[in-house]
């Protein structure tokens, strides 16, 4: 599944809400930082009363979509709204 995600990934967005806190950024990056280096993209929509953002993070931030990642982002965080899109 992990070698299916590498080559066929072509985003992951993380869903941040007005009432995500510095504790959940935090958390996310933190998890983020062990998986970077990969080709997978990340982005941060950004949700609020007013409307919807979208913030890519730079090349940094690029992940390898392992199973391990999302499986600590839902333990850590099981409000947060993961989606991996495929090409």
């Amino acid at each position: 599944l992990t070698m299916a995600r590498n080559t066929f990934a072509k985003r992951l967005r993380i869903r941040l809400t007005h009432d995500a806190d510095k504790h959940a950024i935090k958390t996310v990056s933190s998890i983020l930082k062990s998986y970077t280096g990969g080709k997978c993209p990340v982005i941060l929509q950004y949700l609020n009363a007013h409307g919807q953002v979208n913030l890519p993070l730079n090349q940094d931030w690029h992940i390898s979509p392992a199973t391990d990642l999302f499986d600590k982002l839902n333990q850590k965080l099981p409000d947060l709204e993961l989606c991996l899109d495929y090409e």
